[in-house]
């Protein structure tokens, strides 16, 4: 079992949303908990169940189609394509269980017609990336445009709709500015992809944006639109604690967040001409590891009940790397309180309750140090006599 779930991670290319997409989109619906007031009962879960299937589904799909006609493409580069080497009838059985995945949840989850819009543009705009014809994945710009839509604002919008459906409530403005954030972070990781995948790109014949203007423009792109991407979030954050100041909680470690990332990044690249290439993924732990985690700390304050899921979120949804991180982090507080707290705590209490039995006897007259024993001894010695 474990070998086929690893082999159909590797399949449907798991690494590139596992802990990248999915905890982020996830975190949205810890959101909407909060500001919803979703209380923790079977049908929160259930909506919660099927929202993360639908959209691990919708993931695995998009990467399904690329790849899928990307396999000349990948030959010619020389690239590994997980695709290529499956026989037609396990494609089919991949291709039915990812499109199950997507399209089953919403026979229970609620929707009407704008959830279909958002469903339909979503598969139009993996198929228009991804087709010989049109292809848009080899148009510069609007490549990114059409990857940052399909694989972040309409999912945020998706599962926004659906929430604001559960619980009958009405559009809220903030999510217009949250959209546009979240816009410019989808922008910006693809063109860092694309970056990462020039030589590959140069050798299947794809012209992206990096090879059309350059790294350096490339780099310099990038950081403006980090630069968007923060304003907008932090618009959106303000409209959001609007509505409920606990969500000010985020805005305040957010800020934290860049300051001490911007630090150390000019603390590390200070002496080299790399600060742009340091500052390229400066926001993604954020969004993928503390917005989640923070955004279900407020539901959980909303309903105790929330921090059930908190296990779980830890288990699946964190990188192991800080589950490694936060083993050593138990194992150093746990040292810490035993050499500070539980020894010493042990000994101080052993000693009051030594001095209590040993005045508990004194009051019958019994010394139990002139006796030289315990006092188990002691009562052992006097029924022994009797």
């Amino acid at each position: 079992m474990k070998t086929l779930l690893f082999e159909l991670s590797l399949i449907t290319r798991a690494k590139d949303w596992r802990f990248s997409f999915v905890p982020f989109i996830i975190g949205c619906f810890y959101l909407w908990v909060f500001l919803f007031k979703i209380e923790f009962n079977l049908a929160s879960l259930r909506l919660m169940l099927l929202l993360t299937v639908t959209t691990i589904g919708f993931a695995s799909l998009g990467y399904f189609i690329n790849d899928f006609f990307d396999k000349e493409a990948d030959r010619l580069a020389n690239k590994k394509n997980q695709l290529a080497s499956l026989k037609p009838v396990a494609l089919i059985a991949l291709l039915t269980t990812i499109v199950s995945a997507c399209f089953l949840p919403w026979l229970l989850l609620p929707y009407n017609y704008i959830s279909w819009a958002l469903i339909v543009a979503e598969v139009v705009l993996f198929l228009l990336y991804s087709l010989p014809f049109p292809r848009f994945k080899n148009i510069p710009y609007l490549s990114g445009f059409i990857d940052s839509a399909y694989a972040y604002v309409i999912p945020l919008l998706l599962i926004f709709h659906t929430c604001s459906l559960f619980m009958q409530q009405a559009f809220q403005p903030f999510i217009i500015f949250f959209s546009i954030g979240v816009f410019f972070i989808g922008f910006r990781n693809i063109t860092i992809h694309h970056l990462n995948d020039m030589s590959f790109d140069r050798l299947s014949g794809i012209k992206t944006l990096p090879i059309i203007t350059g790294v350096e423009r490339t780099n310099l792109l990038i950081i403006s639109l980090l630069l968007l991407e923060i304003l907008f979030i932090l618009t959106s954050s303000v409209l959001i604690a609007r509505i409920d100041p606990f969500f000010y909680s985020w805005m305040l470690f957010y800020i934290l967040f860049l300051v001490i990332k911007i630090y150390i990044r000019n603390s590390v690249f200070k002496k080299t001409n790399n600060n742009l290439e340091g500052l390229r993924h400066l926001t993604d732990v954020a969004y993928q590891v503390w917005l989640p985690l923070i955004t279900l700390f407020l539901a959980i304050k909303t309903d105790g009940r929330w921090i059930l899921i908190l296990p779980f979120h830890i288990l699946f949804l964190l990188p192991s790397y800080l589950h490694e991180k936060m083993t050593d982090g138990i194992r150093f507080i746990y040292g810490k309180l035993l050499v500070y707290v539980f020894i010493p705590g042990r000994h101080y209490s052993s000693r009051v309750i030594n001095y209590t039995i040993y005045y508990f006897f004194l009051l019958f007259g019994v010394n139990l140090k002139k006796e030289n024993k315990s006092a188990m001894k002691y009562l052992k010695s006097r029924l022994e006599k009797q």
